[in-house]
């Protein structure tokens, strides 16, 4: 057993990581397709259903959505204010923004290529693969204001990064810095987007 094991670990370890992924795609394409993934108000319902596990659920979420660029993560980050208040909302959406990018980061410099042809398209690939090929200065920049901007790639930048073999202490400078940036654009730009709302309903 121990032989068969050994001789065929790479095997085993590519056959459990398909089974983990299609597991988690079918997880998020059952979410999707009941629009909690795309509806803030059903994304708000479904995490608060879970009371006090409802932060857990948060996290969960949130990470897991980081491996699929096309969702965007704007949404989660609204709805952790609106479930989680100012502070812990903060914390929760700082500390889940780090996390997905490590990931992304740490699992395409294990797995290379072959995780990101898991996730990101044939075309999406030749062109993310292209911004690789820029000085390792310009990369940095194009990281930085791609991780600090709503509805920006982020997600798939960061897992080019890794395949980019950015250092990771360069890469997680990056990352503290605009992940940060990101939330507080992201409020700001809610906030006025109410305030705007309540303007017209009280006006016209």
């Amino acid at each position: 057993m121990k032989y068969f094991l050994k001789k065929h670990s790479k095997e085993i370890k590519i056959f459990i990581s398909l089974g983990i992924s299609i597991l988690f795609l079918t997880f998020l394409y059952r979410l999707y397709k009941l629009g909690i993934l795309t509806n803030s108000d059903k994304l708000y319902d479904y995490i608060g259903a879970f009371t006090y596990l409802a932060p857990l659920i948060f996290i969960i979420l949130k990470v897991l959505i980081g491996f699929v660029p096309f969702i965007p993560t704007t949404i989660f980050i609204v709805i952790g204010f609106a479930l989680f208040g100012q502070k812990f909302g903060l914390f929760l959406n700082y500390i889940t923004g780090l996390m997905t990018a490590v990931l992304n980061y740490t699992l395409t410099r294990i797995y290379g290529k072959r995780f990101l042809n898991l996730f990101l398209p044939k075309k999406s690939l030749k062109k993310y693969e292209s911004a690789t090929r820029q000085s390792t200065k310009r990369f940095k920049k194009v990281l930085f204001l791609t991780s600090a901007m709503p509805f920006a790639p982020d997600n798939a930048l960061s897992m080019v990064a890794g395949f980019k073999k950015l250092k990771f202490e360069d890469y997680l400078k990056i990352m503290f810095v605009a992940k940060f940036i990101e939330i507080v654009i992201i409020i700001f730009l809610h906030h006025n987007y109410i305030l705007f709302r309540q303007f017209l309903l009280f006006y016209f």
